[in-house]
């Protein structure tokens, strides 16, 4: 099964829509889709990062590369608008990384709660049948990311993750009603 169809052909390539770095849908007048790709990311060290800065012709530009390089596994795909929904926040939340030490302070929402679960579902099934990928949570808490922090050596994941949380309890106590008075986010689609 193939999530994206390819061609060798160069009259069959769809026309591009926007240059690279970086694609900014909203930008360039395709509001309500999100440009999306599978990838691996290759991490380089300071030697390699040397070698690449020394390499680019003086008439490109030059990407970034900081951390890491990536290899596309996929064409670019563009995610594009099939329902309106609004997102709101219900409260500052902390949560653990489960593929990094990283502990994320975030806003949990409310609003749009059930929309984003149907979209979950939806990609879970097609993912899983495509690639045997795991199911995104049995029971999503939906949330964007605001701050992170890693355990310092010999430190803790434990005492990260208290600490995130007593920050998110704090911001709750001082900030929580004016997060959940902001208007909602209208038409996150």
């Amino acid at each position: 099964m193939a999530l994206v169809a390819y061609s060798d052909s160069e009259e069959e390539e769809a026309p591009r829509r926007s240059a690279l770095p970086p694609l900014d849908l909203t930008l360039t007048g395709y509001k309500n889709e999100w440009l999306s790709y599978a990838f691996l990311p290759v991490p380089i060290d300071r030697s390699l990062r040397d070698l690449l800065q020394r390499s680019c012709p003086p008439t490109w530009s030059q990407l970034s590369v900081d951390d890491a390089l990536h290899i596309s596994l996929t064409r670019p795909i563009v995610l594009r608008k099939h329902e309106d929904f609004s997102v709101g926040f219900a409260r500052f939340a902390c949560f653990a990384s489960d593929t990094s030490p990283r502990v994320f302070l975030s806003l949990e929402t409310n609003a749009g709660w059930h929309e984003m679960a149907s979209l979950t579902q939806a990609l879970d099934r097609r993912l899983h049948t495509a690639f045997r990928a795991p199911v995104y949570y049995a029971q999503p808490r939906f949330h964007a990311s605001m701050a992170y922090r890693a355990p310092h050596a010999g430190e803790e994941r434990g005492n990260v993750i208290r600490e995130g949380e007593r920050w998110a309890d704090t911001l709750n106590a001082e900030l929580g009603g004016a997060l959940r008075a902001h208007v909602p986010i209208a038409e996150i689609t």
